[in-house]
């Protein structure tokens, strides 16, 4: 079983999971205001031109961009959350079973809430886990 987390293993994750925050928070700031960009404007006006060649291209820009936002998000989402469970104290511990869930998954996943075994166990019988948490459904 792995050990807890240091206070300086934590110290170290939290900034590495402070600044993958705000390069998600710069990402997606950068991805809102594409808009400006000339070549999505041109598209957008040969599509109001009635242009429809353009108009699947434009979906599928659309849907593109929707799904890297939607990605984005839920990173973002993730790593909020992580910096919560460091502020509430329960960092590196699984939501699942409450083992420690290791230096070395932490630094490979910093946003990680659930230990290896959880988290395979997660992904093999998702219908298991309660929906919008991570807690196995007793």
């Amino acid at each position: 079983m792995p050990e807890p987390l240091t206070q300086e293993e934590t110290r170290q994750l939290e900034a590495t999971l402070r600044e993958e925050r705000k390069v998600l928070l710069d990402a997606l700031d950068e991805r809102l205001h594409q808009g400006d960009d000339p070549d999505e404007m041109s598209l957008k006006n040969n599509i109001q031109d009635g242009a429809p060649d353009d108009r699947p291209s434009a979906s599928m820009l659309n849907d593109e961009a929707i799904a890297e936002v939607s990605l984005e998000l839920r990173e973002l989402r993730a790593v909020e959350a992580a910096l919560e469970r460091i502020a509430q104290g329960s960092y590196g511990i699984c939501a699942n079973c409450s083992s420690p869930i290791g230096v070395e998954r932490m630094r490979a996943q910093p946003a990680a809430a659930l230990c290896i075994a959880c988290q395979t166990e997660s992904e093999r019988h998702p219908s298991l886990f309660a929906p919008n948490t991570s807690r196995m459904r007793l």
